[in-house]
């Protein structure tokens, strides 16, 4: 039947890894543990498994979301091999943070009395009750680790790792560090979805998480002046806008308001008109859901900047922009519109008849058969020909199980942040374009491979569909090795090499020469002082990048010999 049912019927799902679907306990989420039951899963990871960031949730039919979203997930880390990564990573203070959803929102009030949240809905009462009573939440909060706004403590000046999981079952998050007269961010981001990009860190001023999403950052902290100091990281649709006439400390007044008018819409907002984000159909969360106190180094750190390296990759993450991909090998992924909970194939990129069914039991039969070992490639999309044919990924988080996959086209939306590139790869993308263009490999296993909307609410309603792999197990595409030589089958072929002194910033502000001068902001002293010269046409440039570092500069440009960057207010 569709709908949520057999709410205590569960499993296990590991969301993200590349192992096998195929046999009992492994990521197959075709088995049932039923109420009374109990299971051990046993889950065999390749030897050459890269490592990243993951996570488990059920995927039990019909009952994925209220299990989920009702809080039963949690993170699983592959560990790097000693050497995969630059010492500055390598010995990288390490924070995990599982950001996780409270939705009461959707709290329907009858005479004034309190009725079922969405997900109590769908779970047929009895999940979020407190001595009987239905908990009277009719709002949004975003919990980090299981807590609400909790507070971190970190060192002025020190880099760490992040691991980001949203582990949500809906409504989407973008993220940044709350621009404040205290302090100053910057995030360098290291890998998406447990893959690490090809070129990395890469400099963000957002993050982007739909359900599902990892992100793994390099982040540091500073306080303007001596420490402590605080800072805050939020969740909004549209990042603050500071013109050159407002000094940091409104920043502060602003987050008040920002968490106020959070207070009143139930803490969530429509997508904004520009960015990656714009036209989605999910709302964004509006939180300050971390803060963090800085304080003063308990050593001095001597990391000042980071590396620009490239890992080792192992031989089914391997670049496939340039692979051709046969026509037998391509197809089309259509998502339905909003209240259509199907998806259709059709064995081409354009044209020709797309087929597909809402998945009503795990019997079903699959939507195409591939072959171990091979490349395939597919347009993710809504349904061509139709009106909807550019909601797709922009309506529904397109996630896929046991092999990741590259994404090879994608509209630049412009407006925010480099966090979306071509060449990147995922498990689980939307964006508000709507379409893209991916490439994957069907490595090593065989069996049943799921893909579906990750709303999980769509999914038990049926927006689910697999492919079925045959062939061998453990055969591989040995094309890999003609891509990218250095591609390994064992853990003997990690590492990585260097590809440049820095990343801190994208765009070097050659213009900025000088010393630090007295009337400078200390977070600009940092990168040589503002009293250099701002050549012509370098001015978006040159705010991009101040932006990214969260600081409030401004420039005059009528002559480029007599004007130069300056700060206001001191």
């Amino acid at each position: 039947n569709l709908g949520f049912c057999r709410v205590n019927t569960t499993n296990l799902h590991t969301h993200g890894l590349h192992v096998s679907a195929q046999y009992n306990f492994q990521d197959d989420v075709f088995v049932h543990v039923m109420p009374g039951e109990q299971h051990t899963y046993k889950i065999d990871l390749p030897a050459f498994h890269m490592g990243g960031t993951h996570w488990y949730h059920p995927h039990s039919h019909h009952a994925a979301a209220v299990q989920a979203g009702g809080g039963s997930a949690g993170v699983i880390i592959v560990e790097d091999f000693s050497g995969a990564l630059p010492k500055e990573f390598e010995n990288m203070e390490e924070k995990v943070l599982m950001v996780s959803l409270i939705d009461g929102s959707s709290t329907v009030r009858t005479n004034g009395v309190f009725g079922q949240p969405v997900l109590e809905r769908m779970a047929r009462g009895r999940l979020w009750k407190s001595k009987g009573t239905y908990v009277d939440f009719p709002d949004v909060a975003l919990l980090v680790n299981g807590l609400y706004k909790p507070k971190m403590t970190i060192e002025h000046d020190k880099w760490y790792r992040f691991r980001i999981i949203y582990g949500a079952v809906e409504l989407v998050t973008s993220v940044f560090p709350w621009f404040n007269e205290h302090s100053t961010c910057e995030m360098q981001m290291l890998a998406k979805d447990g893959v690490y990009l090809h070129e990395a860190p890469r400099l963000v001023d957002k993050l982007f998480f739909a359900s599902g999403n990892r992100v793994d950052i390099a982040i540091r902290c500073k306080c303007v002046g001596m420490p402590p100091c605080s800072s805050h990281l939020v969740s909004a649709a549209k990042r603050p806008e500071v013109t050159p006439d407002e000094t940091r400390a409104h920043a502060e007044s602003d987050l008040d308001a920002f968490e106020k008018k959070g207070e009143a819409e139930n803490h969530t907002a429509d997508a904004p008109r520009t960015g990656s984000f714009a036209g989605i159909d999910e709302k964004i969360v509006e939180q300050d859901f971390l803060h963090f106190d800085i304080e003063a180094p308990v050593a001095a750190h001597h990391i000042v900047s980071l590396p620009l390296f490239a890992v080792y990759r192992p031989c089914y993450l391997v670049d496939l922009r340039k692979v051709p991909v046969p026509e037998s090998n391509q197809g089309r992924i259509e998502l339905m519109n909003p209240s259509d909970f199907r998806i259709q194939y059709a064995h081409q990129l354009t044209g020709g008849v797309a087929q597909g069914w809402q998945m009503k039991s795990m019997n079903e039969s699959p939507l195409a058969s591939l072959n171990v070992g091979e490349v395939y490639q597919w347009y993710l999309r809504g349904p061509e020909g139709s009106e909807n044919d550019r909601n797709g990924i922009s309506v529904h988080p397109f996630h896929m199980h046991v092999n990741a996959f590259q994404i090879v086209s994608l509209e630049d939306l412009g407006g925010d942040s480099n966090f979306y590139k071509v060449g990147d790869w995922a498990d689980t993308l939307m964006h508000g374009s709507g379409q893209a263009m991916i490439k994957g490999v069907t490595n090593d296993f065989i069996g049943k491979q799921m893909f579906h909307c990750h709303l999980l609410d769509h999914e038990d309603m049926g927006m689910m569909a697999y492919f079925q792999v045959t062939g061998d197990v453990g055969s591989w595409w040995h094309g890999a090795k003609k891509v990218d030589p250095t591609c390994y089958r064992d853990s003997s072929g990690v590492g990585f090499k260097l590809l440049g002194d820095t990343s801190l910033l994208t765009v070097q502000p050659s213009f900025v020469r000088s010393e630090p001068g007295s009337n400078c902001h200390a977070a600009c002293a940092d990168h040589g002082g503002c009293q250099g010269t701002l050549p012509l046409g370098t001015g978006q440039e040159f705010h991009s990048v101040l932006r990214i570092m969260g600081v409030a500069c401004s420039s005059v440009t009528e002559s480029a010999d007599e004007h130069a960057p300056s700060m206001l207010h001191g």
